[in-house]
C-alpha cells in the first residue's frame, strides 16, 4: 500500500493538469479525452487515499492500546478518539506522561460538516423549514453507513460551488466544465464520488442535482399540491428501498397490587417499500440557460412540479409494478373495504359508517380523502328538514375531521366499475412514501425540430427514485360504493 503523501503528491499533479485545460476556450478530441480521465483518476485517488488513512488510523489505534504506558483521562477505560479520516489521535496538551489520551470526542466530523452546511443553507433561505429538518435527519438518524453516506451527498451537492457549476452545464452542457474554476473543479470531483458511491452514476454520465434544487428534499407540505405527502408519513433513503417495522402498539392495563401483569409484547410485522424511478423531461431555450442564477431558481419550480404530478397519481393508484403502490390499490378488496349500504348509490349514512368502521386507536389523527366530484356531491346532500347534512365542508372538514382533495380518486359513480370514492383513517400510520435522495439529470445540448434542425433550446431529462405502501391497513378505510 502506498503512502498517503505519495498520492497527495499524484492528486495535484493531476488537479494542475486539469485546471490548465479548463482554462482553454477550445478542447481538441484528446484534451477532452485527457480532462475526463484526469476526474476519473482523480476520484479513484481519492479512495485510496481515504482507505490508506484509514488503515494508518487503525494502526494507531492498535498501537495505542497495545503500549501499557497509555493513560486514559479520568481513568476512563476503552479506545483513545481518533478522526478516522485524517487518522490523527487526540491527545490532551504538550507535558502530559507519555502520550496521554483524550476522551470524550463528540460528533463524527463528516456529520458536523454536514450539518453545519445544512445550518447556512437554511440561514440563507435556501432551504426552507422542512428541507433543512429532512436533510439533518437523514445526516444524524440510522445505520452508520447510511448517516455517513447521506453526510457526504449533503456537503458534495450543497457545496455553493457545486451549485454554480451546475449552473455552467445548464448553460452549456458540452463546455460547461471548461469554464470552472479550481473550486468548481474541487466540488465537481467530490460529487461525482458520492454519485458513484451511492451507485447513481452509469455509463451515460448525468449529473447530481444540487442539494437546494433536489425535489426528493423540496417537496413537502410547503409546496406540494399532492395532499398525500401532507397526509402519509414522509422518508427519505440512501439505498433502493427503506426498511421498516410496523406496529398497531402496545396495550396498557391496570393491575391489582402483587398481580401479574400481561405480556404486551406488540405484534411487530417488518416492511419493505421499494423505490421506483420516475422520470421528466424539461426544454428550455439557450437564453432561459445562459442567466444561470434565475435558470436554478426557476428549475426548482419545474423539477418539484414535474415530480409532484406524476408522483400523485401513483401515490393513489400506482400498481406497485414498475411504480408506486398506491393506497386505492392496495385497500381495494380487503378487509379495510366497506361496501355502499345501496349499490350505485352514495348516501350520508355511508359517511358515517366509513368513519365508524376505523379502529379508536387510529381515529385521533384520522383524516379524509376524496375527489372533488365527490365533495361537491356530499355539499348537496341534506337532512329531512333541507338543511345541510355536512356543513362543515365549506370549512375544509367532514364529521370534525380535515377533509383533502385527492384529484385522482373516482370523482363519480359509475355503475360499470367499482367506486372507491371516499377514504378515512390515520395515514401518517397507515401509508408510507419512501424518497431515494439523489437526484440525477442529463443535458441535452441541442433539441432538434420536426424538420429535423435546432429549435435554439436544449434540454435537461431528470430521474427520480420513489415508492410507496400502506403498511397498517387496519388504520385505512375506503368505501366502495
Amino acid at each position: 500500500m502506498r503512502e498517503a503523501q505519495q498520492i497527495i503528491s499524484e492528486m495535484e499533479t493531476k488537479q494542475s493538469e486539469l485546471e490548465g485545460l479548463s482554462k482553454l476556450s477550445k478542447l481538441t478530441r484528446t484534451q477532452e479525452t485527457r480532462f475526463n480521465q484526469g476526474v476519473e483518476d482523480i476520484e479513484n485517488l481519492d479512495e485510496e487515499l481515504r482507505a490508506v488513512r484509514r488503515a494508518e488510523a487503525e494502526q494507531r489505534l492498535q498501537s495505542a492500546l497495545s503500549d501499557p504506558h497509555t493513560k486514559f483521562v479520568n481513568g476512563a477505560s476503552g479506545a483513545p478518539d481518533y478522526d478516522p479520516t485524517t487518522g490523527q489521535m487526540v491527545r490532551t496538551a504538550e507535558g502530559d506522561p507519555i502520550g496521554t489520551v483524550r476522551r470524550g470526542r463528540t460528533g463524527d466530523p463528516a456529520t458536523d460538516g454536514a450539518r453545519s452546511l445544512i445550518d447556512g443553507l437554511h440561514r440563507s433561505g435556501q432551504l426552507a423549514d422542512h428541507a433543512a429538518e429532512k436533510v439533518e435527519g437523514l445526516v444524524t438518524t440510522g445505520a452508520d453507513t447510511e448517516r455517513s453516506l447521506a453526510a457526504r451527498w449533503a456537503e458534495a451537492t450543497g457545496n455553493e460551488h457545486y451549485r454554480t457549476a451546475f449552473g455552467k452545464l445548464l448553460a452549456d452542457p458540452e463546455h460547461g466544465h471548461r469554464e470552472f474554476t479550481a473550486p468548481e473543479l474541487d466540488a465537481y470531483r467530490s460529487v461525482r464520488s458520492v454519485q458513484r458511491a451511492m451507485s447513481l452514476t452509469d455509463s451515460a454520465g448525468g449529473y447530481m442535482v444540487p442539494l437546494t434544487l433536489d425535489p426528493a428534499i423540496q417537496l413537502s407540505s410547503d409546496g406540494s399540491t399532492n395532499p398525500l405527502r401532507r397526509m402519509a408519513r414522509v422518508v427519505q433513503t440512501t439505498t433502493d428501498s427503506w426498511n421498516g417495522v410496523t406496529s398497531e402498539g402496545v396495550t396498557a392495563e391496570w393491575l391489582a397490587e402483587g398481580a401479574e401483569s400481561a405480556d404486551a409484547s406488540p405484534s411487530l410485522g417488518q416492511v419493505t417499500v421499494p423505490v421506483h424511478k420516475g422520470s421528466a423531461f424539461v426544454p428550455f431555450s439557450f437564453e432561459w440557460g445562459m442567466d444561470a442564477t434565475d435558470a436554478t431558481s426557476e428549475l426548482q419550480r419545474l423539477l418539484v412540479d414535474a415530480a409532484d404530478q406524476l408522483q400523485a397519481e401513483a401515490y393513489t393508484l400506482g400498481s406497485g409494478s414498475g411504480q408506486p403502490t398506491g393506497f386505492v390499490t392496495a385497500l381495494a378488496g380487503s378487509s379495510s373495504e366497506v361496501t355502499a349500504a345501496t349499490d350505485d348509490t352514495f348516501a350520508a349514512a355511508d359517511v358515517y359508517a366509513l368513519q365508524n368502521a376505523v379502529p379508536p386507536r387510529f381515529q385521533p389523527r384520522a383524516q379524509w380523502a376524496a375527489a372533488l366530484g365527490i365533495i361537491n356531491s356530499m355539499a348537496q346532500m341534506e337532512t329531512g328538514n333541507g338543511a345541510k347534512q355536512f356543513p362543515e365542508l365549506g370549512s375544509g372538514a367532514l364529521l370534525r375531521k380535515q377533509l383533502n382533495e385527492v384529484s385522482h380518486m373516482d370523482g363519480s359513480i359509475d355503475s360499470a366499475t367499482a367506486n372507491h370514492v371516499l377514504a378515512y383513517g390515520d395515514f401518517g400510520s397507515g401509508m408510507v412514501i419512501a424518497d431515494r435522495i439523489g437526484t440525477t439529470v442529463e443535458l441535452v445540448p441541442h433539441l432538434m425540430g420536426t424538420n429535423g434542425r435546432p429549435t435554439g433550446q436544449r434540454g435537461m431529462w431528470m430521474a427520480f427514485r420513489t415508492g410507496s405502501a400502506v403498511v397498517v391497513p387496519n388504520a385505512l378505510r375506503l368505501l366502495n360504493v
